[in-house]
């Protein structure tokens, strides 16, 4: 990814940081701006291909994001935020992100379940197939966490091999 559309995606998910983890929501004024500025930097660096890539990597955002949606293990800011980062840095930059957004969503999650003394009730839940007796279910939704700062982990993880790239042209192993 280029120095600017880099420099804009970082802006872009310190604020959706912020407004997450302040009020739970990710403002749609960010996300549709991005993916437009996505668009078009991708139409003005490289012409209709770099639109063509950037729309694929709307699709491959939108894709991944869209059954964690529709189980409600993700919100709609947090569909969003992936579609405005496929369409800045393409399809595999988008896919790179998901999964290390998983990794680190799966542990923060983690930790917010062993200081909740909840674990094993996850794990029981998990492994019954939603079939508890009881209302687990709601009560563990209820200690649902934000997940646009998993997804700018994600996105810092994704961006670092490619800024970091030049400082091992250098190198020569012996």
């Amino acid at each position: 990814m280029e120095a600017a559309p880099a420099v804009i995606l970082t802006i872009v998910l310190l604020t959706a940081v912020s407004t997450d983890l302040r009020f739970r929501r990710i403002p749609n004024w960010l996300t549709f701006s991005t993916t437009l500025v996505g668009l078009g930097l991708g139409w003005l660096l490289s012409g209709r291909d770099g639109l063509l890539f950037s729309l694929q990597g709307v699709g491959v955002g939108l894709a991944l994001m869209l059954l964690p949606f529709m189980l409600g293990w993700t919100g709609a800011g947090d569909v969003k935020l992936m579609v405005a980062i496929g369409a800045m840095g393409g399809p595999s930059f988008v896919f790179l992100v998901c999964l290390y957004a998983a990794i680190v969503g799966g542990l923060m999650a983690v930790v917010v379940l062993l200081r909740r003394h909840k674990l094993r009730a996850a794990f029981i839940y998990i492994f019954l197939f939603w079939r508890l007796p009881g209302d687990y279910r709601s009560s563990l939704a209820a200690g649902s966490i934000p997940y646009a700062p998993a997804i700018a982990v994600g996105a810092l993880f994704a961006l670092a091999p490619a800024q970091m790239m030049p400082l091992f042209t250098g190198w020569t192993i012996l």
